[in-house]
């Protein structure tokens, strides 16, 4: 536990250092960031290879300098270089391309819409992804670690429970009301409260998924780059669906 709180307060700080930095510096810490997501994350599934890892980690940097037409453009064309890399050099099952550029697509989007957010979007709006995200997490593992007991899903993760993800609801929606109140009164109070709700259920979404392809992968852990809490996809599982659901609703709230 020690570890654990020690790794999310170090993790936390450098976080709030790159968001007060802004600019390239932020750009650039989450390009790293990213990175490391979708190789843990082609680790995990098994088809990662230095060749398609150094070409995704170009084309992601690249994605991250561009505007959102383009950005799209990008991925497509990724898509059509991973096949040619798997013609010329593996000659494997096409499923193989379709694992990388899943793995390539699942961290790259959600991501960038981050960057999209932080940079161009309304002032602090963004902030409302980690904390209806983290307070959902932190919410839903302590309610259900004390008071649950139906279980959603035992065959992917004994420990997520209907209690918790109620506890979860309410302190997503609790914390942001509070957040819109101190910090974003402009926004809509009833385009929050909905975010919030639905934040929370998309961020347990999330969790879960990302249980479930642990699971299938025979995995307990997607990386181990902070310690107590496993890799990058550990500690974001949640928060890549919220950051979507925000860019969504984005009208709605602001």
């Amino acid at each position: 536990m020690i570890t654990r709180t020690v790794s999310a307060v170090v993790g936390l700080v450098l976080l709030i250092l790159l968001l007060a930095l802004g600019g390239l510096p932020l750009k650039i810490g989450l390009i790293l960031v990213t990175i490391l997501a979708m190789v843990e994350l082609k680790r995990a599934f098994r088809v990662s290879f230095r060749l398609d890892d150094l070409l995704s980690a170009v084309f992601l940097t690249l994605i991250f300098f561009m505007p959102t037409d383009l950005a799209l453009v990008m991925i497509f064309v990724y898509l059509l270089v991973s096949i040619v890399v798997q013609m010329l050099f593996l000659r494997e099952d096409m499923m193989q391309v379709i694992a990388r550029f899943f793995c390539f697509t699942y961290v790259a989007i959600p991501f960038y819409l981050l960057w999209r957010l932080i940079a161009f979007g309304p002032e602090r709006i963004y902030i409302l992804v980690f904390i209806v995200a983290w307070a959902s997490d932190i919410a839903a593992y302590f309610v259900g670690t004390f008071f649950g007991t139906r279980k959603i899903a035992s065959h992917i993760s004994p420990n997520k429970t209907l209690e918790g993800l109620a506890g979860g609801i309410v302190a997503s929606v609790v914390v942001a009301a509070l957040f819109k109140l101190i910090f974003v009164s402009s926004a809509s109070f009833i385009g929050v409260f909905f975010f919030a709700l639905f934040g929370s259920m998309v961020s347990a979404l999330g969790d879960l998924v990302a249980s479930y392809m642990k699971r299938k992968n025979e995995i307990k852990d997607f990386g181990f780059v902070l310690p107590g809490h496993g890799g990058i996809m550990d500690r974001f599982d949640s928060v890549l669906p919220v950051v979507v659901l925000l860019y969504l609703m984005l009208g709605l709230i602001v």
